[in-house]
Formats: C-alpha cells, structure tokens, sequence
C-alpha cells in the first residue's frame, strides 16, 4: 500500500476479519476490524471499512512522529 508507512499490508482472515499491518521506521501498526459487512465478500461493504483502518493507521503515525 502506498503512501502508508515504510511497508503496509491488509488482508482479510478466514473469520472474516480485516487487518492492516504497517511498519513506519520503529513504529509497528496493527489494526483489525470484524464487524457487519467486514464478513462479506463483498468489495462494496468492505472497501468502508478499509478506508477507517487506514485513516486509523495515518492518524496514529502522525500522533507518534514526535
């Protein structure tokens, strides 16, 4: 994923939860959602909550980067 960290990556686990790992320098991002629509297969339901772990990650990086 672009623009997040040094390396960033999601995935969606067999239970259905998605997961956005990213490593910025010595700071390590692990946020997971599992929730309505989380579980679908939906690209539609899912790309929402995609876009809140990012934000999340963007969010706690720049509060970090001090």
């Amino acid at each position: 994923m672009t623009g997040l960290g040094d390396k960033a990556m999601k995935y969606k686990t067999s239970s259905g939860r998605l997961v956005l790992y990213v490593l910025d320098g010595n700071a390590v991002f692990d946020a997971e959602y599992f929730g309505v629509g989380a579980d679908s297969d939906d690209a539609a339901q899912q790309t929402p909550h995609e876009n809140a772990l990012v934000t999340l990650a963007r969010t706690a990086m720049t509060r970090t980067a001090k």
